[in-house]
């Protein structure tokens, strides 16, 4: 056992309400922070415990009404850790197992959560580096760095594996490192694991290099795994720059869906009356040659017989369907749509390569509506091909040809408030995905900085959560919405203050914990087996 200098005691508490611990010494106090976590040592267990507040307390009331005469050291010391001490609050979170070693040769376990309280009395210890290990530790080829504990200098290792069953989330406002935060969690799913990603890049930061907040250029994901990372653009001048490597993705605007449109209502400013009959334009028309029914409908004269007996048969308004007409003509000029379909082959390219395990990259000129068309467009088709996979997986299990089971694929979207706010959630493939919790092997992780801004039900399926840095009262309470003990974790999240600072908590991680985010530069490149030289600058690409 390695030896340690035992801080306090325990003194009372509750397992609904925590543990109270009297400190040995107040200058203790400013070693342990909200959030931080302290051990305690019993006969039988050894309890990992999250600190949920501090505070002074004394002995004699009196002490808080000494005149202002009698405030001198020698008073002050006489007093000070007998009469005046220090408390901290703590939240039993797991068992150690007693005695254990640093663990690099031991077989990994699950811990058991803490089911009950330790005695008066108990001894109270900062954890060790041992502690540590026994939580974060996962065998080899599994478990990856993402940053260390906030009070001591050791590794905190997350099973990747474990990660991306269930959906996650990565909420910050902007300019709290969140997109770091996704990257290194992207290069763990990719080093780590044996999952596809496709990644719809918004903000051009994950695929090519991109700016640090030091204003320094720092590797995308194409560029440290480059036998694993594709990289598919909208934006033609990317495209053509061989130097990005990009495929251009066109897409028919046959495959287009009016659920696609309206998923877009904010963005295309759509009322109630223009949702209705754009579902009605599209069960109409999606059947014309060639299957483009927007342009179709753009294209098509007020007083034809065809729309005659359109509006005859669902009583559109002249205003809405003038109205609609507008809509459709921003769509028709979004360049990466077409009128032809031979671009589904490129869109067939993206999906064998997902299903060969490999991460995707979609990078977007930063424009809102292509943004969210393309997205839902093809993430609907991409889930439709693994829903098919996995039920040939299952319906096979039992015959002589068994089907391979679908590669798990993680699905990164930013800006998610856009696909998963209360009015769409119910009608996008995204809420659905959320929804289905992994049915079809096929999870999400939402990036955002707005998570007020999305559905409670959705965040409520969102099992595995990292917390940057946020200051908005609407978008922590929706963070905590129905979790056990969420007080002691807005506290926590409270008291973040650096941009390289996250909490995480969920299904994948043993234990909630606020994290040192593990730096994303040179250090991060050689220690994941990347080249030391970029690819290029971006200056050499023209950004």
């Amino acid at each position: 056992m390695i030896k340690q200098d035992n801080i306090g005691i325990v003194v009372s508490g509750t397992f609904n309400q925590g543990i109270n611990i009297k400190l040995n010494s107040q200058s203790d106090m400013e070693s342990v922070t909200i959030g931080s976590h302290i051990v305690i040592d019993t006969k039988q267990n050894r309890f990992m415990c999250e600190v949920a507040d501090i505070k002074l307390t004394s002995t004699d009331q009196r002490i808080e009404q000494l005149p202002i005469h009698m405030h001198n050291e020698t008073i002050f010391n006489s007093l000070r850790d007998n009469a005046a001490y220090g408390i901290i609050e703590v939240i039993p979170r797991l068992l150690l197992k007693k005695d254990s070693p640093l663990g690099k040769d031991e077989e990994p376990e699950e811990l058991p959560g803490a089911n009950t309280i330790p005695p008066h009395f108990s001894p109270v210890f900062k954890p060790t580096e041992a502690d540590y290990n026994q939580i974060f530790h996962t065998k080899d080829g599994v478990g990856f760095n993402v940053g260390s504990p906030m009070d001591l200098n050791t590794q905190i290792n997350l099973d990747m594996e474990l990660l991306v069953r269930r959906s996650s989330a990565i909420f910050g406002k902007s300019g709290s490192g969140k997109s770091f935060l996704t990257r290194i969690l992207l290069a763990g799913m990719i080093q780590k694991s044996n999952t596809a990603s496709l990644v719809f890049d918004y903000a051009g930061e994950y695929g090519y290099e991109s700016a640090s907040e030091n204003g320094s250029t720092v590797k995308g994901l194409a560029q440290l795994f480059s036998q694993k990372v594709y990289n598919y653009t909208i934006n033609e001048s990317k495209a053509k720059n061989k130097k990005f490597g990009a495929v251009y993705l066109s897409i028919p605007r046959s495959q287009i869906t009016a659920t696609d449109i309206v998923t877009s209502a904010a963005e295309l400013d759509l009322n109630a009356n223009q949702v209705e009959g754009i579902h009605q334009i599209y069960d109409q028309f999606r059947y014309v040659k060639g299957g483009d029914w927007i342009n179709h409908f753009l294209r098509l004269e007020n007083e034809t017989d065809e729309m005659n007996t359109f509006k005859n048969s669902t009583y559109t308004a002249d205003a809405t369907i003038e109205a609609i007409k507008r809509r459709f003509a921003r769509i028709a000029r979004l360049q990466f749509l077409t009128s032809g379909d031979t671009e589904t082959n490129v869109i067939e390219e993206l999906i064998e390569k997902l299903k060969l395990g490999n991460t995707v990259i979609l990078d977007f000129p930063k424009d809102q509506l292509s943004y969210i068309l393309l997205a839902n467009m093809l993430t609907r088709r991409i889930h439709r091909q693994w829903q098919k996979m996995k039920d040939d997986y299952v319906d096979s299990i039992n015959t002589d040809n068994p089907k391979k089971d679908p590669v798990s694929l993680v699905i990164c979207i930013e800006e998610a408030h856009n696909f998963l706010n209360k009015d769409v959630s119910n009608r996008t493939i995204f809420g659905k995905i959320a929804r289905e919790a992994r049915k079809y092997n096929v999870t999400l992780m939402v990036v955002d900085q707005r998570p007020s801004g999305i559905d409670d039900e959705i965040i409520s399926q969102i099992e595995n959560k990292f917390i940057c840095k946020l200051d908005n009262s609407k978008d922590i309470d929706a963070i905590f919405t129905g979790i056990h003990q969420s007080a002691s974790l807005k506290t926590s999240l409270r008291s973040i203050q650096s941009n390289q600072h996250a909490l995480a908590f969920g299904e994948a991680i043993p234990m909630p914990i606020i994290f040192k985010v593990r730096n994303y530069g040179q250090t991060f490149y050689k220690e994941i087996g990347a080249d030391d030289e970029p690819l290029f600058s971006p200056e050499d690409a023209g950004i």
